[in-house]
């Protein structure tokens, strides 16, 4: 078990905030919910890990850097437990850690897609631009009383 600082604590008062298991549908239903979040790391595949909410929120994410010697470490969102089943993520994660090891960063590239990806500003004056405008009847059709 790892011992962590974690926000909630004070002074010399740690909270246990991860700790390592192998991660697999049983582990993921037995974990609690505590009043703080934690993280379950798994201990075959590097990274991988079960984020718990207070809220009892079950979310797989992965944990790497790129193979740059001081890269920043990057998260990953691998899916909610439900929807996304413990060997879905296994399997994900495996693959981008493939990704990562050929010099890739999954990450970066969905930061970079999204900064370049449509503001809400443009997305508004496409729309008033394309059918606003177009559709728009002229000032004198309403009559006048």
């Amino acid at each position: 078990m790892v011992t962590m600082w974690s926000p909630n604590s004070t002074g010399t008062d740690l909270q246990k905030t991860e700790s390592h298991i192998r991660i697999s549908k049983s582990t993921v239903d037995a974990a609690a919910p505590s009043a703080t979040r934690y993280i379950l790391w798994d201990i075959s595949i590097p990274g991988l890990g079960l984020q718990v909410a207070s809220s009892g929120l079950k979310t797989f994410v992965l944990r790497y850097r790129s193979r740059h010697k001081f890269a920043q470490k990057r998260f990953v969102l691998l899916g909610r437990f439900g929807p996304v089943t413990a060997e879905q993520a296994r399997r994900r994660a495996t693959e981008i850690l493939g990704l990562v090891a050929t010099g890739g960063d999954p990450a970066f590239e969905r930061q970079q897609a999204s900064q370049a990806a449509l503001t809400f500003g443009d997305a508004c004056d496409r729309f008033l631009k394309q059918h606003v405008s177009a559709k728009r009847k002229p000032a004198g059709c309403w009559g006048s009383n």
